[in-house]
């Protein structure tokens, strides 16, 4: 089956051609925070025109926001002009295959779920820490998206005094330390102590984010992803320690915490949304 996955982030659309569940075929196109709903839209039907062919039978896309059960984006987080965009409609009136909607997110832990290290378990939660932070939620091995796919929203969690997102995404670095969670990592790379303690302090963070997970939902796995999840090396130690203190022991002991290793998870996740619709429309 051949399917095409699309993830839409703040910055860039990427979008692969997805067979025997492989990439056979990737595109890409930077957007910016200015791009009317139009541009964004005229780029992403620029590259589904170079992927879409007569065999693809679905196209999914994960999107940085809310979306209706209908397929219609709310909002997109960084994206200011998109409001109430009928997306599902209209890729699917141009491309006449279904199309699947979703948050981010969501696509992103479905994408571990039946690609990645969540393949054995039943109860996991995604935790994305890149330019924002949220989740997605598998239970008892179905994807939990909730009300217009806004569920694990960790991120607008009210926490010290900012959000869960200031402490635990790309913006926590931003604001304290006025580096990007790249320099960050690049810094530690080169030797830096400073950047070590940075990351330090930045699990201690992480640890108590992860608390709040567990204490909501108990999931067997966590799985962090998004761009500062490539640091996991550096703040594992104190995350970890900072965890424990904060669950239970027994719950400590059974949990499984990894970061994504795999590249463009979101994107695989959203080329098998479909799964996802026809496991609830057989129930």
């Amino acid at each position: 089956m051949v399917l095409i996955g699309v993830d839409i982030g703040a910055s860039s659309i990427k979008a692969g051609r997805v067979r025997n569940n492989v990439i056979v075929k990737y595109t890409k196109r930077k957007i910016h925070k200015k791009d009317t709903t139009q541009d964004i839209l005229e780029k992403l039907f620029e590259i589904l025109d170079k992927l879409v062919t007569h065999k693809v039978k679905y196209i999914g896309i994960g999107v940085p926001g809310l979306v209706t059960e209908a397929g219609n984006v709310l909002e997109l987080r960084n994206i200011f002009s998109w409001e109430s965009v009928p997306l599902k409609a209209l890729v699917q009136k141009k491309y006449k295959v279904p199309v699947f909607v979703n948050n981010d997110a969501n696509c992103f832990v479905l994408g571990e779920k039946y690609f990645g290290k969540a393949k054995k378990y039943k109860n996991v939660v995604g935790v994305i820490m890149g330019s924002g932070a949220g989740a997605g939620i598998i239970v008892n091995n179905e994807l939990y998206s909730g009300l217009d796919s806004g569920a694990g929203q960790f991120g607008n969690i009210a926490f010290r005094h900012k959000t869960v997102e200031d402490y635990c995404s790309g913006k926590y670095f931003l604001w304290k330390y006025h580096l990007t969670g790249v320099q960050a990592f690049n810094s530690v790379l080169g030797g830096s102590h400073k950047a070590l303690e940075m990351f330090k302090e930045y699990g201690k963070n992480v640890g108590e984010e992860l608390a709040i997970v567990i204490d909501a939902l108990a999931p067997e796995l966590i799985i962090l992803g998004g761009n500062v999840a490539k640091s996991f090396r550096f703040f594992k130690k104190s995350m970890l320690k900072t965890l424990k203190e904060k669950i239970p022991k027994d719950q400590f002991r059974k949990l499984k915490i990894k970061a994504s290793i795999r590249r463009n998870m979101g994107l695989l996740g959203a080329a098998v949304l479909y799964k996802d619709y026809v496991m609830r429309w057989k129930k």
